[in-house]
Parts: structure tokens; sequence; C-alpha cells
């Protein structure tokens, strides 16, 4: 038997790392209250900040800094510029007036703190940043469905920024919008070690809200009640996203979309450990507000009680049924997902399991899963899914088939199974196993006979490049993007046969392979260890 085999091509080629380039901000400190603001727990300091925000700004930038105070700082909305950092001292809180007192403008509430077409901003310090959301939350729950036709007007954001060049928000507690509380679309931005609350009842307060390009989230603790974060890339164009070391309880989970009209390019979550969320990974778009989603990871991810913790889906906020829907032109609008991997995700105590849906014009395309354990109550959820690649996936679930731990499926072309798809009362099912014809599913419901369908090896792209005689390089990466072994030498044949010809010391699994000959990649492809 072969140790090496092609499995599909895959845009997850390099390891995705943000390096943000952070604020020059001065160091010139300027306290508020030498500006007449009071932390009496009444006064609206808006002005106050203002006048303390524009006395730096005439210095060249600065420090607008909080001291520690034992009432909090009550503001009104009010607006940053360049070179400012806001810090809120350990023992100060910055909050927001209730609703009685925000002022309406222009019949909406407009954002709290305001960033617009400036560079080099930041927020620090260890105090706390509170929206007053209890006093907003009652009156738009009650009155929840009635927002969308206009009777309320729309909530603040907490943060709102737009077109900002530089940002660096680290180390305080950001809690209690009113609605979201990071809604930001800039370039180069870092949100490290910040803890961002809200009560999971109440609706809307997505935590962060990322739009734009070049952004690193890390080490940050999040719970509210809707997303934990949404890449925004309905906003403005998103690419080169990194998320790690973040602690999620409740809320939404980590999530793309759902608007991804101007399209996401290359993002890496590693590291997240997940507690009690509705939602873990998830991809959500559909045909009104979809775009181009590709080249993007998951990677050490641990989920406990999250209901549905891995979701791709093209009919969000829809209806319609994946699996009786017919298919559509194709537009602008249309969602597209491809190149995503799922590698070393654990999930217990979950309600629903993996919930891939694609639209039957534009099927999911390229997804690989490799070393999977899942316990969920049901099963696999497939539609309109193209070369799907599973490696190493454990599954449990009490209502699903168990020789395939489907629950309904439909239009799923599979990239062959490299190790069997095991479930819990099936230590080693055969039917899980790749067959030696290619096979389509168009079955609607797997039904507790029906085998897995998978296909026999694709076409290696690379099959007819003539290397014979050829120096060529071989470098192996994991499908997360890290460099784990490369050789070269001269070689003959195709690229699986040079690979199997060849004794590599990596241990079996799925790997990202790329050809370099006469010191050009001339190839990459994702293949498989036996």
């Amino acid at each position: 038997m072969k140790a090496w085999d092609f499995l599909l091509c895959s845009g997850l080629l390099a390891q995705v790392n943000a390096n943000p380039t952070l604020p020059q901000i001065p160091t010139t400190v300027f306290k508020v209250t030498q500006y007449g603001a009071v932390a009496d727990g009444s006064t609206d300091n808006a002005v106050a900040i203002q006048k303390t925000i524009a006395a730096a700004t005439a210095a060249g930038g600065g420090t607008v800094e909080f001291p520690a105070a034992s009432k909090v700082y009550l503001s009104g909305p009010f607006t940053l510029a360049s070179r400012i950092r806001l810090q809120v001292d350990a023992g100060a809180e910055l909050q927001a007036l209730p609703l009685s007192q925000y002022p309406l403008n222009g019949g909406g509430y407009g954002s709290w703190i305001i960033a617009k077409g400036d560079s080099d901003v930041e927020l620090s310090g260890k105090g706390i940043i509170d929206g007053n959301g209890y006093t907003w939350w009652p009156t738009y729950d009650t009155s929840y469905q009635t927002i969308s036709s206009g009777s309320l007007p729309h909530r603040p954001y907490l943060v709102s920024m737009n077109q900002v060049e530089r940002l660096h928000i680290h180390e305080l507690t950001i809690q209690n919008s009113p609605c979201f509380h990071l809604a930001i679309t800039a370039n180069n931005v870092t949100i490290d070690s910040v803890l961002i609350q809200a009560p999971d009842t109440a609706k809307n307060t997505d935590a962060i809200d990322p739009a734009g390009i070049n952004w690193l989230i890390t080490e940050d603790s999040i719970s509210v009640g809707d997303d934990d974060i949404a890449v925004k890339a309905g906003a403005a164009p998103c690419k080169n996203y990194v998320i790690t070391h973040l602690r999620i309880g409740k809320g939404h989970g980590i999530s793309v979309g759902g608007q991804t009209s101007y399209g996401l390019d290359s993002m890496r979550v590693d590291s997240c450990r997940f507690n009690g969320a509705q939602n873990g990974l998830r991809l959500k778009a559909n045909r009104t507000n979809g775009g181009l989603t590709q080249h993007v990871s998951y990677s050490n991810i641990t989920m406990v009680n999250v209901t549905h913790p891995i979701i791709i889906t093209s009919y969000y906020s829809q209806s319609t049924s994946a699996f009786t829907d017919t298919a559509q032109a194709i537009v602008a609008t249309t969602p597209i997902w491809k190149d995503i991997t799922f590698d070393n995700i654990t999930s217990t105590g979950t309600g629903n399991s993996i919930e891939f849906l694609g639209v039957p014009e534009m099927p999911l395309d390229s997804i690989i899963l490799n070393n999977v354990t899942l316990t969920a109550k049901y099963g696999y959820m497939l539609a309109h899914v193209h070369h799907l690649a599973m490696n190493q996936v454990t599954y449990n679930a009490s209502t699903a088939n168990t020789t395939t731990n489907i629950k309904q499926q439909v239009d799923v072309t599979w990239m062959t199974y490299v190790a069997p798809v095991s479930s819990s009362s099936v230590a080693s099912s055969s039917s899980a196993k790749a067959s030696s014809s290619s096979v389509t599913s168009s079955s609607s419901k797997a039904s507790s006979s029906s085998a897995v369908t998978t296909s026999i090896l694709a076409s290696d792209p690379l099959e007819s490049f003539a290397l014979q005689g050829k120096a060529a390089e071989f470098l192996l990466y994991t499908t997360t993007g890290t460099l784990v072994h490369s050789t070269s030498g001269m070689i003959q044949g195709t690229i699986r046969e040079a690979l199997n010809s060849k004794d590599l010391q990596v241990p079996p699994g799925l790997y990202v392979v790329r050809v370099k000959v006469e010191n050009r990649i001339v190839g990459s492809s994702v293949y498989c260890k036996k």
C-alpha cells in the first residue's frame, strides 16, 4: 500500500500571522479632572472629556487619563482623535448615561465612544468602561420585535470606530453595552487581555465586531448575549485575522458574517476554549449578503456545553430548507465558502452536530476535518458540500445513524476518509473507508442501512508535471500552516510517487505539501500520510 495519497487542492498554504503595527502616541498625560470632570455618579462629563481630548490633540497627542475614584465618571457621547490614548485607571469606571438621559440625535441614539478617520488610537488601563445597558435592555427586550420596524430608535454602540489606522485596546473591562460593545472597521488592530461581558439575555450585545485588515485578537475573556466575535466582512474587505487564546463563556461564539459581501481572506483561530456558548465556530451568510470567504483554519479548540459546535451556512436567517432548495443564478452576493480546515477540535455536551449547508448553485468547497472529537445529540447535517475530507473524526450521537453519524444529507461529494470515522457504538466502520469508485450522494436522508458515500482519490493536480531529473524540494506543513518537514533531491515521476519514494519521518495525517522546483513553487495540495 502506498504511504502517501493525494486528497485535494487547498489554499491553506501558509500559516496566517498577524503583527499589527501598534499606535504611536506621546506619553504626555492629561487628566480629565483637570478639565472639569467629576466622578460623582451623576454629572454628565462629556464636555469635560471632550475638552481634555482637545487639549491633548493641540499638544500633538497624549494620554487622556481617568484617575481612580470612589464613584463613576458618568458621560454622554464623545469623540476621540488621532494620537489619543484613553486610559481608565484601576479603580476608575467610565459609564455611559442611562437611557432616560441619553441624547437622541436625528431620530436615533448615536454611539457612545466614537472615532472616524483617525490614526494611532488606544483604549487602555485596568479600569472599567460600562455602557449602562441595564437601563436599556428591559425596554428593548420587551419591544424587541418592533425594533426592526422602526418604532424604537437604534440603541448606541459602546465603541464605534470607522476608517481607523493603528488601534490598540488592552487590559480593560468593557461591559454592559446597550447594543454592540466594539463595532470597529480599522486596519492594524490589536485587542488583548480584555474582559468583555454582558448578561446572556441581553440581545444584540456582540462583544467584538471587527472589519478591516490585519487584526490580532488574543488573550481575551468574553461572555455576552450575542456573537462573542463576528467578523463583519459585509462592512469592509477583511484579510489576515489571527484570533488566539480566547476564553468564551455565554454568547453565539466566534462567527464570520452574517454579511460577507466584501469577503474574508485568511483567518486563523487557534487555542480557544468555550464553555456554555450557544454556538462555537460559525460562518454565516445568505444569498442577499454573501461573498467569498476562503483560507480559514480553526485549530486546538475545546468546547463544553456548546449547542452548535461547527456551522457553515448559506441560509442564515432564512426559512428555506437546504435539503429541498433548488439552484438559482450565481450573483455578486452568492455565498462562497472554500478552503476551510478544522484541526484538533473537541466538543462535548453539545445538542446538535456539524452543520454544513451550501446553496445548490455554490456548494461549500474543500472542507477538511482533522482530529475532531464530538459528543452530541444529533448527527451531521450536510447539504451541497463538495470535496469534504475527514481524518481521525470520532463522533458520538445519541439519535444519529451509528454507522454514518449523518442525520440528513444531499449533494455531498466526499474525499477519501483517510482513517475510519468512528462512533461510540462502531469502533471502526468499514463503510466509512474509501471505496474504489467515485460516488456523489443525492439522497436527502441517510437511512440506517445506507453507507457513507465516499470517492476515490482525486487527481493529483501535478500528476502531469515532469520532475524527472530535476532537483525538487518538498515542504510539508500541517493543515494550519506549520512547517514540519522538508526534503530535497533528484526525483522521478509524480509528486505522489516522489513522496512514496522517500522515508519521510512524519506521523500519519493530513499535510499541505508545497513543491519547489528551480526555486519556484510549482504547486500546493493536501496529501495524506497513512
